[in-house]
């Protein structure tokens, strides 16, 4: 079968690098109602676009929902600077189908580091083109897969409109904040340093996923990482109704977005 390479990989590592920068500027321009405001976009960016849209909905189809929802979830995923949705699910799929094994694109046991910050072996980028064909037949994929970069410049400019500051507080560092959050996600909740932080298990899965629960308040329930590798088709990332096990993108799946479980 054909391989696809990911070509905007090292493009999407490098503007995700270079927006690191923009820290210094928010600490010069620091208010409460700019981190407010940052907070409140990288809840959007990492919640509604990524965990809810790229991760739950595009990669495992957990639920169904209709054209409204899937274009704001693209969009706010497109803005977190994360890549397409499409490189996302054929990076996502590839992670569990070797889940810490050599073929995983971000396995930590190849360097924790260098995984935290995205330098993934090329080798490990390339993915099925029978999936990449079947994801771009989605218009809607295939749109914001198209025009990846021409969004974001074009959220850019709206902001620069609005409010030169903008481009700090409501993109660059809420971007920053969901690269750094992609890291936990991928890094730290499979590596040995997870039972230390209190990282627990709920399944005896064949990888070294772990739940960290005190992430909830940035990661937003998908912290519970040990639980959505034992049931990853699972609407919900809860394996019990323990208080450390609350998944409020659930609740919002269910009730703000209201889509049905697959």
């Amino acid at each position: 079968m054909k391989k696809v390479f990911a070509p905007t990989h090292k493009k999407v590592k490098n503007l995700q690098w270079f927006l690191h920068l923009s820290v210094f500027p928010a600490i010069y321009f620091s208010t409460f109602n700019y981190w407010l405001i940052a907070l409140i976009t990288f809840w959007l960016m990492h919640g509604v676009g990524s965990a809810i849209g790229a991760h739950r909905y595009y990669t495992h189809r957990t639920f169904k929902t209709n054209k409204f929802w899937e274009i704001l979830m693209s969009f706010f995923f497109t803005i977190s600077t994360t890549g397409s949705t499409i490189g996302y699910t054929m990076m996502h799929l590839k992670h569990h189908a070797h889940s810490d094994k050599d073929q995983d694109p971000h396995n930590p046991k190849l360097g924790f580091w260098k995984t935290w910050w995205g330098m993934y072996e090329e080798s490990k980028l390339m993915f099925g083109s029978k999936v990449y064909v079947r994801l771009m037949q989605d218009p809607i994929m295939k749109f914001f897969h198209n025009y990846y970069f021409a969004i974001i410049i074009c959220y850019v400019l709206i902001l620069s409109i609005i409010d030169p500051i903008l481009i700090i507080y409501a993109y660059a560092i809420p971007a920053v904040m969901q690269f750094q959050i992609n890291a936990i996600l991928i890094v730290l909740v499979h590596s040995d340093i997870a039972p230390k932080l209190g990282g627990y298990r709920g399944y005896d899965t064949n990888d070294n996923s772990y739940n960290i629960w005190w992430l909830k308040p940035l990661t937003l329930g998908e912290e519970l990482h040990n639980n959505h590798h034992g049931k990853p088709a699972s609407i919900t990332m809860a394996r019990s109704n323990s208080w450390k096990e609350f998944d409020p993108l659930y609740y919002f799946i269910k009730y703000v977005i209201r889509g049905n479980p697959n």
